[in-house]
């Protein structure tokens, strides 16, 4: 199955430039949080560490920090499609990604108390057995035709024993609702990660975006593998609720349990990968899925679908 698939060019870095011969109209659009998507956007993208002196839903205000007295106090817009990580408090320390639009610093995310912070980086290891090639060879013997053979820079990811790719530069593994749950994006320098975890009453507990990630401690949950190519989340219980493997710069492998706001769930087991949704479920084990350009399953009211 092939489909169409969202083309998304990314960038490795965010570099505080002038915005000398851009259009002001332009950095509106920019959405400044790693890695930023648009050339242009790069020249209109700035970040700034400092203490909270002030916050409330429409601004927040930084203090520099110590030791950094000579940058000047700065107030910047937050707005409903600023992303906020965390708390901000204050006295305590936030990072704040912005661009700015007729004088004004205007947020487009912000990291504040109350998420630990990381990254994923990927390992040199070998690629788990291939699922799509053996469920291709049991085809084959039952005489269906053989299909292409996967072209060595697709994008691979691992759920249990089942498998999704795509040559293509994004990928949407799964979605519930309009939310994107596990998306896959590369470029000429390696692939990205990004996931969401929420709970069973579905607050947001960790993240992961563009292989960096924030946990949400308040709950007690606790993290393993920061700064290296695993991410092992537990809830308070101490039940291991997620884990990524990034195994290759082409290939990462997930297990875990991901719900929805409104009681959908995915559970990926090693041997068996359950969704729910609605009433409605799908056991799916040893599968093998092409790439979608909504998902290759998503999880709606009406059920679960299969992209």
């Amino acid at each position: 199955m092939k489909l169409s698939i969202v083309v998304r060019r990314i960038a490795l870095a965010l570099f505080a430039l002038s915005p000398l011969g851009l259009l002001p109209a332009d950095c509106p659009k920019c959405d400044c949080h790693f890695p930023v998507s648009d050339p242009k956007c790069v020249e209109c993208c700035f970040f700034e560490k400092g203490t909270v002196t002030s916050s409330s839903s429409t601004a927040v205000t930084l203090a520099p920090m110590p030791g950094d007295e000579k940058q000047p106090t700065k107030t910047f817009q937050i707005q409903k499609t600023t992303k906020i990580n965390g708390q901000l408090q204050p006295g305590e320390p936030a990072t704040v990604y912005y661009h700015t639009v007729d004088g004004q610093n205007i947020a487009t995310r912000v990291d504040g108390l109350g998420f630990s912070h990381g990254s994923l980086v990927p390992a040199n290891l070998p690629d788990p057995p291939d699922t799509c090639a053996e469920v291709a060879e049991k085809l084959r013997i039952r005489g269906f035709p053989p299909g292409p053979p996967l072209p060595h820079d697709a994008m691979r990811v691992f759920f249990g024993n089942s498998e999704g790719y795509s040559t293509q530069q994004r990928l949407i593994v799964w979605t519930i609702g309009r939310d994107e749950i596990l998306v896959l994006q590369k470029n000429e320098s390696g692939m990205f990660v990004s996931a969401k975890v929420r709970g069973p009453d579905g607050r947001l507990e960790a993240e992961v975006v563009d292989n960096e990630f924030f946990i949400n401690p308040r709950n007690s949950f606790r993290i393993q593998g920061v700064g290296t190519s695993s991410l092992v989340v537990f809830n308070p219980e101490g039940q291991r609720i997620l884990e990524i493997e990034f195994l290759n710069p082409r290939v990462v492998k997930i297990l875990g349990t991901f719900f929805g706001p409104n009681g959908e769930e995915i559970r990926i087991g090693e041997d068996e990968q359950l969704f729910s949704s609605h009433g409605a479920k799908l056991s799916i084990s040893h599968s093998c899925f092409g790439g979608a350009s909504r998902g290759i399953f998503e999880l709606l009211p009406t059920g679960v679908e299969v992209r």
